[in-house]
Order: structure tokens, then sequence, then C-alpha cells
């Protein structure tokens, strides 16, 4: 039989036993909460939408709307969603065996921002632009952006420079989706500059002649840009029988730059001036430094006398006299020397008999104010000179000085080589053309006893008085001056009274051959 306090006893074991039987039920019940609400998936939407390039969500925890645990057990499957393109995906996310879709559209409501390059932007006549040529960038989260330019209607890749000056384009850019961008990119259509007078360089050694000095530069917007010519290299220093490859260039203010390579022959002054005797060189087709007359025609091979007048011209001119009385004489007369300041001509004595003043008239029709300095009394030759001030800039670009060769004149016989002369009009024409033979090189002519003369069979008119006398290759053989009718004869003052007579008047030595 139990006692009181056993009884007491039990019934605090039973309770004991109670409680810990509720705890374990609520305890258990709690567990199973919870785990419920840590994998316990509740779908709200299965539809997501992003704007092209903004951030997608990755974690599977975002779609499922699940505890943080179920997050981590789920696995989602992004491999057919193209985030870098607008469309419609579907995204599927594996859960405890389980597969959940969901619906991923992507969408691009943006337009492409067009960023210009910065100008002014210059290109050259008969190149084609690009849109790469103008634009700097294109932003847009779509990487599938077409830019194209709008020339009036059409839509192009490329848009030719053909029309020279200010022009502009219409530039437009569109992404996949339809969005649309434009803005307007000016530019400026221009030529590179140009170059003028580039020839190869004859240069006597030691000369201090600037070499730019021959060239010049002009350009369609900037017009002269002579003085931004350059030079790759100073030739003054360069020793005789040198010849070096020089670059001539020169840039405008659209950044074309244009250049030029040309060969630098450093020589004696003596070597260049043998070079433009034998006509191996001229002004014509170099630029010639330093040499002893660089002015001088120079020798016409392997041609008939018709043509060597032809390219003597540059040496012809005639004279105009203008009496008190109102009577005008006129007659020829030839460029023998030019220095710094003056052209020096000759011409007959009794072309301009005792007057001091007269008109010059050269082949290109220019007229200069002659002065005459002095005549010779034993020949019929005067000096005449024109100051180059009474002349055109760059005048002496198209004359020259007769060909004088003594050492070939001092060999020559009384053999029948061909001559002839020409005579110019005061309007730069000529008027006539005349051919012959060498009689005789020193032949004694009554009337101008004792001097002796040269005689040819070269018909002389009137107003041929002072005409040069050439050979077939230029060279000045003499000046004609005189007639005789009967017997009809010719006559021409020999070649050395000529140098002779000028070194004299005018105290100027001639370079001659």
């Amino acid at each position: 039989m139990k006692t009181e306090s056993e009884e007491e006893k039990n019934y605090i074991i039973s309770r004991r036993t109670l409680l810990l039987a509720l705890a374990a039920v609520f305890f258990l019940a709690a567990i199973i909460f919870t785990g419920y609400e840590l994998l316990h998936v509740k779908v709200t939407g299965t539809v997501y939408e992003y704007e092209l390039g903004e951030r997608m969500e990755l974690e599977p925890g975002y779609y499922l709307n699940a505890g943080p645990l179920a997050g981590k057990l789920a696995h989602a499957d992004f491999s057919t969603v193209d985030s870098t393109r607008p469309g419609t995906y579907t995204m599927n996310i594996r859960y405890l065996l389980k597969d959940y879709a969901f619906e991923i559209r992507i969408t691009d409501s943006v337009a492409p921002q067009i960023t210009l390059l910065d100008g002014p932007l210059f290109f050259e006549k008969g190149t084609k632009i690009r849109p790469s040529d103008l634009v700097r960038s294109v932003m847009d989260a779509d990487r599938h952006v077409t830019v194209t330019l709008i020339n009036g209607s059409l839509e192009t890749d490329t848009v030719s420079c053909d029309k020279l000056g200010a022009r502009s384009i219409l530039i437009r850019a569109e992404d996949s989706s339809g969005n649309r961008s434009e803005c307007t990119a000016g530019y400026v259509v221009d030529l590179p500059p140009q170059l003028v007078n580039v020839r190869d360089y004859y240069v006597a050694a030691g000369s201090s002649e600037n070499l730019l000095g021959f060239i010049s530069a002009v350009d369609l917007m900037d017009g002269d840009l002579t003085d931004s010519v350059t030079i790759s290299e100073d030739v003054s220093t360069l020793e005789p029988e040198t010849d070096t490859i020089v670059t001539l260039s020169v840039t405008d203010s659209c950044g074309f730059r244009t250049s030029a390579e040309v060969m630098v022959h450093v020589e004696t002054p003596e070597t260049i001036q043998e070079l433009i005797g034998n006509g191996d060189i001229s002004r014509a087709d170099h630029h010639i430094i330093g040499a002893l007359n660089v002015y001088d025609t120079g020798l016409f091979r392997d041609q008939e006398i018709e043509d060597t007048l032809i390219d003597v011209m540059p040496t012809v001119i005639s004279v105009r006299v203008d009496e008190k009385n109102g009577n005008i004489i006129t007659g020829s007369g030839y460029i023998i020397d030019i220095s710094d300041s003056y052209v020096y001509i000759l011409t007959n004595k009794h072309v301009v008999k005792n007057f001091t003043e007269c008109e010059i008239f050269f082949y290109t029709g220019t007229s200069a104010p002659g002065k005459v300095i002095g005549c010779d009394e034993d020949y019929d030759i005067a000096v005449i000179k024109v100051s180059l001030y009474d002349l055109p800039d760059s005048f002496t670009d198209f004359i020259s000085t007769v060909h004088i060769d003594l050492t070939y004149w001092d060999d020559l016989s009384d053999e029948k080589i061909k001559l002839g002369l020409e005579r110019l009009e005061t309007n730069g024409t000529i008027s006539h053309y005349t051919y012959g033979t060498l009689v005789k090189k020193l032949q004694n002519f009554p009337f101008f006893a004792p001097h002796v003369q040269t005689e040819m069979a070269l018909p002389l008119m009137l107003g041929d008085s002072g005409s040069a006398v050439f050979d077939s290759e230029g060279r000045l053989i003499g000046m004609a001056f005189a007639y005789s009718i009967a017997p009809e004869r010719d006559w021409a003052i020999p070649l050395d009274e000529i140098v002779e007579a000028y070194e004299e008047i005018s105290g100027r030595d001639l370079y001659t051959y």
C-alpha cells in the first residue's frame, strides 16, 4: 500500500513526463514549421521584364519567392536567355525535383546616343567618307546598332567628297528594336596644297642662295603657302660632285601635306656653266644656282636652223627710237648679258644714232625704256641697258642671253655652216626669218676698211640691222649690220669684236666658252 508521499511523488513524475512530451511535441512542431518556412516555395509571378542593359537578377530565390534555404537548393538555367538582345525567353528553375518555368522579357526603348568627332573635320576631294570618319562613338545597350549616312533620300554606307567647301551630312543610328537617333555632322572638302615649280637643282658648292626661293605653294583654302614650304636638308656645306635627294613639303590648315623629292647636284660653278652651255641643263628644266651665267640659252643639238631660231627667241628684241621730227627708227637687237639690276642689249650704232633713249620690245610683247650707255668707235655696235625695275617681276624667267663660244669661233674656218636670223616686231611677233650660210669668217668690206667683217650668204632686209646671227646649234656668230647690192653681199660684225666692244663699253666681263 502506497503511502501519500509515494503518490505525490508519482504524480510529479507523471506531470514531468507530460510536460516533457508536450515540450517534445512543441519542439517537433517548431522544427516542422521552421523547415516548412525554410523550404516552402511561393511563386507570385511567372513573367519578369528587363530593359536592355539593365542588370538581370540571377539568384533563383528572387524568382521562387522562397526562403533563404530554398534559394540555396534551387538551380536556375539561363542558358536560353541572350541578355544582349531584346526578346522573350524561357528560364527554368529546378527545385526539390520540380521544375518552375519563368518568362524573361528583355525590351529596348532607348535610342542610340551619337557622339561626333571633334571638328573641324577635313577630307580630301575624291575620297569617300564613312560614318566612322565622323562619329567618335555610338552608345547603346544593343550591340547590334547600324550607323548609316543619309544622302538626300538615300541611306548609304559612304558619301563621296566630290564638291569642295563646307558640307554637312545626316547621320542615323538605329538599333535592332527600331530605336533611332539622328544628328548632322559638318565637314570641309579641300584639296592638298600644291607645290609649284618643282625641279631638280644644280647648285654651286658653297652657294648661300636659298633653294626654297625657287619654290612656291598654293592652296585652295589658305591661298599662298610659299612661306610654309620646308626642305629636309641644308646642302650649302656639300662638296662638289655630290648628289643628294631632298624632300620639299608643305602642310595646309586642314592638315593635308604635299611633298616632293628632288635631286640636288652640287658642282663647281664652271662645271654647271659647261652643262648649261652644252645644253645638258637649262632654266626651263632645272633650278640653277651659282652658275657664271645662269641665263645662257645653251646649245640645241641635232636640229635644223629653223627650229633653232624658234628656241633662241627669248634672246631677241626690237628697238624703236622716236626722233624729234616725228620719224620712228626701228631695228633689231639681242640680249647679251643680264645682271642683278639690268638687261644688257646690243644693236647697231646706226640704229640708235646719237640718241640716248629708246624703247625695247621683248618677244613676250613686254616693252621697257632703254638707255644707250655707249657705242664702239670702230664697229657698228651700241650697248643698251634696261632696268629690271621697269620689267615685270620674274621677267628674267622668260628671257635669255645669247650663247657665246669664243673657242668655237677661234677654231671656225670658212666652211659653209648654216646661219639664220629672225626679226622681232614691236608687238612681239617675228616678222620674218632669214636663212643662209657662212661665206668667210673674216673678210675685208671696202665701205668699212680697214676693219674686217664676216661675210654671209644670208639675205638681209631693211630692219634686220642689229639682229643676232646664229648657227644651227644656237651659237652667236655675228651681228647683222649691212648689205651691198652690186655685187650682192651680206655682212655681220665678227663675234670676237662684239665681245671686246661690249666689255669695254659696259665694264663687265662676259662668260664665254
